[in-house]
């Protein structure tokens, strides 16, 4: 079983959401992907796969007024929660809850997402959420405000706690990462001078802020395939990827080149085997680049094909498999996998899975479909409030 962008499971990696891909995918255990967009009129659009196929045909219109993409965790196998900024500045959370049963099971809250308050917080977040788990019922969300302070909120099983002010002058979103079992999570993100920050917490206490020197462009992005290991990946001024890695014993940097402006994504499928997926900043394709634990050796940048109008979304679902998704430039929403030893449909072809500039049939890009009745009625839900996002 494996997890993908933002979750932390013992044998396969979490990888952490920082960048703002305008799409996203997570798996929670074999043949499971949840992919998550945004629709034209800012609602969220979702899509998931089970059981070799893609439901549903169209997509689930996830309603909301959001102001990027959201950011998923799954701490266990049939359970998955997302976070999203909406477009007033405050975050909101929705979570799948399992009752044993597909047929029984439903996204809570619904229709409303809840919004976390929490204290000391005026609902002034810009850019993504960065949220990771290290078991079950654990929960750690951290968002950027409007000043360039980092804030951080968690769930402790039973109720949220936060928000706390970690400071700082940040120009990105944070990218959260955390080993299952370890009760450690670390936050990366990039300042406005172009360094990166790195904090985490240790189980009993935070430590200090360490400082990559930049200068670095956009957001980083962490990965871990299971503790004491950690990576950090991030664009360097010449547009180069810099990964700096920590060994449990021994840390170490390296230049896998490139020409990016956005970070590519990042997923780990077993111990040592790393796959990357971005875009060159002057094509509209996607690249590839792999470390195979074998050989000790990089392969890449290879050409992925496609033309594409977003940055990729990657998850895998278990040893061997990997999943590649983005929006091209028509608006269809493409989808291609590694598994049994071959890329299908081809190393640079992709499979439709529908077209994502009209995810809900409207005839017109989505526009009033996907916004939520009422307004200033509230309800509590645990310990924040449903409220018309």
């Amino acid at each position: 079983m494996s997890r993908s962008i933002l979750a932390g499971l013992a044998s396969i990696a979490a990888v952490a959401a920082s960048t703002n891909p305008t799409i996203v995918a997570n798996s929670w255990g074999d043949q499971r992907l949840d992919v998550f967009g945004v629709a034209p009129n800012n609602s969220l659009w979702h899509k998931f796969h089970t059981a070799q196929t893609f439901q549903p045909y169209g997509f689930e219109n996830f309603l909301g007024d959001v102001a990027g993409t959201p950011s998923v965790v799954s701490w266990a196998e049939n359970r998955l929660d997302y976070f999203v900024v909406g477009a007033n500045g405050s975050a909101y959370h929705r979570y799948w809850n399992w009752q044993g049963a597909a047929e029984n099971s439903s996204w809570v809250p619904w229709p409303y997402h809840e919004v976390l308050l929490g204290q000391n917080v005026a609902g002034d977040f810009v850019g993504p959420l960065g949220v990771a788990s290290w078991g079950p019922g654990r929960l750690d969300v951290v968002g950027m405000t409007g000043n360039g302070s980092y804030l951080h909120l968690y769930f402790d099983g039973t109720d949220w706690q936060g928000w706390e002010d970690f400071g700082g002058s940040f120009s990105s979103a944070p990218s959260v990462i955390a080993w299952a079992g370890q009760n450690r999570f670390d936050i990366f993100g990039t300042t406005t001078d172009g360094d990166i920050l790195h904090k985490y917490w240790d189980g009993s206490q935070y430590s200090d802020w360490e400082k990559f020197a930049g200068p670095f462009l956009g957001a980083p992005i962490a990965s871990t395939w299971g503790a004491p290991d950690l990576d950090l990946w991030a664009v360097q001024e010449d547009g180069s990827l810099f990964h700096a890695y920590w060994r449990g014993t021994h840390y170490g940097t390296e230049n896998l080149g490139g020409n990016f402006a956005v970070t590519p994504q990042v997923a780990h499928w077993s111990p040592q085997r790393t796959d990357l997926v971005g875009q060159y900043a002057n094509e509209t394709q996607f690249r590839y680049m792999y470390f195979e634990p074998d050989s000790g050796t990089w392969n890449g940048w290879s050409e992925k094909g496609g033309d594409f109008v977003t940055q990729p979304a990657v998850a895998s679902w278990g040893e061997g498999q990997l999943n590649v998704l983005g929006v091209d430039r028509t608006g269809v929403l493409k989808w291609q996998m590694w598994v049994g030893g071959q890329w299908l449909p081809a190393f640079d072809g992709y499979y439709d899975l529908g077209n994502a500039s009209d995810p809900f049939g409207t005839g017109e890009a989505g526009q009033g479909a996907g916004r939520e009745a009422g307004g200033a009625e509230e309800q509590v839900v645990l310990g924040g409030y449903k409220e018309a996002l």
